[in-house]
């Protein structure tokens, strides 16, 4: 497993879902983490065009019982698409996230159980 350098907010803290610039994560296709601050349950785990998914995953918890202020994220730049899948495949086996988020494309928004 190669070394991930998780991005952070430039003042050091983990940033928040609902008020970090898309714009920070532009160009950067990676792995990315989602969890509820404070219980540090993990919430989503997915992969892809960073920026793309900050914006989708905004929109699809605004209205449900998390809303976007209480959810963190990390990501990661991981540039070769193989790589990339293999290390989200490992981190959703070894996180477990609670929940799967599904945009309106999908079916589902919010579902719990582990997958």
């Amino acid at each position: 497993m190669e070394f991930l350098d998780w991005f952070r907010h430039p003042t050091g803290r983990w940033s928040r879902l609902a008020f970090i610039a898309p714009a920070l994560a532009k160009n950067v296709e990676g792995v990315f983490v989602i969890w509820q601050d404070r219980t540090y349950r993990k919430v989503y785990v997915g992969h892809g065009n960073v920026k793309d998914e900050i914006v989708r995953l905004r929109q699809d918890v605004r209205g449900t019982r998390f809303g976007s202020e209480s959810l963190l994220i990390a990501w990661a730049l991981i540039q070769h698409p193989k790589t990339r899948e293999r290390v989200h495949r490992y981190l959703v086996e070894r996180l477990r996230p609670n929940y799967r988020i599904f945009d309106s494309r999908g079916a589902i928004l919010i579902q719990t159980g582990e997958y």
